[in-house]
């Protein structure tokens, strides 16, 4: 069972304390999708257990700063988080997206074309999209006339 974060000075403190790939699950109680990945985080600890897993209850108002920070606009979500430095995130209730991603990131691109996790967006992929999807959105504002413009 992963260990669960109860605050943000411990989530900070996790974070970059950290070496080695660490996944930050965000979820809440009354989330049923959230529920239902406790058996697959478990199952995922044994599988990948070069990474570590980490819980945070979006119901802790205390952890609303995290969120706001690593941009959960979804639960669950799951933050990826390499030697204290944010990699990417993975958000929604797609048990085989995230094990495609977990994948991908411990056997790099090569060990995730067959099988269920062929369909899925790789991690890297993944990460280059968010990491470019603000230099888009601040490309299409450009080329979008304003309304004085037209």
């Amino acid at each position: 069972m992963p260990q669960l974060i109860e605050s943000p000075q411990e989530a900070q403190d996790t974070i970059t304390g950290n070496i080695g790939l660490s996944v930050f699950e965000f979820f809440s109680n009354w989330c049923e999708a959230c529920n239902k990945f406790g058996d697959d985080i478990s199952e995922f600890e044994k599988e990948f257990s070069q990474i570590k897993f980490y819980m945070m209850n979006v119901e802790n108002s205390a952890m609303k700063a995290l969120m706001k920070e690593y941009r959960i606009c979804a639960i669950p979500s799951f933050i990826f988080i390499e030697d204290g430095e944010y990699k990417g995130i993975v958000q929604g209730a797609d048990v085989e997206k995230l094990r495609g991603a977990l994948k991908e990131w411990v056997f790099g691109p090569e060990e995730n074309i067959s099988g269920s996790c062929s369909s899925d967006i790789g991690l890297k992929k993944l990460f280059t999209d968010l990491e470019t999807s603000e230099e888009n959105i601040e490309q299409t504002e450009k080329e979008i006339p304003t309304k004085g413009q037209a």
